[in-house]
């Protein structure tokens, strides 16, 4: 039993890390950093891997992220 419980810690740890990364490849973006530099700075192989976080990301926070987003591009757009 304790082999499938520390099985489940670390699902449970690479999840909560993934959403970390997901979350901050958020942050980013709305920071204005492009997706080459979120891969970077997270450590992502690439730019589908960036985006591939903020896109699941989106998803999982939709209503709050859209919203956020939506502000920000209107007023870079009235910029």
């Amino acid at each position: 039993m304790a082999r499938i419980r520390g099985s489940v810690e670390k699902t449970n740890v690479a999840r909560l890390q993934a959403e970390a990364r997901q979350r901050k490849a958020w942050e980013l973006r709305i920071a204005g950093e492009t997706f080459e530099t979120i891969a970077r700075t997270l450590g992502f192989k690439g730019r589908p891997g960036a985006y591939g976080a903020l896109a699941t990301y989106r998803q999982k926070a939709f209503r709050e992220v859209a919203e956020v987003e939506r502000h920000l591009n209107i007023d870079r757009l009235n910029s």
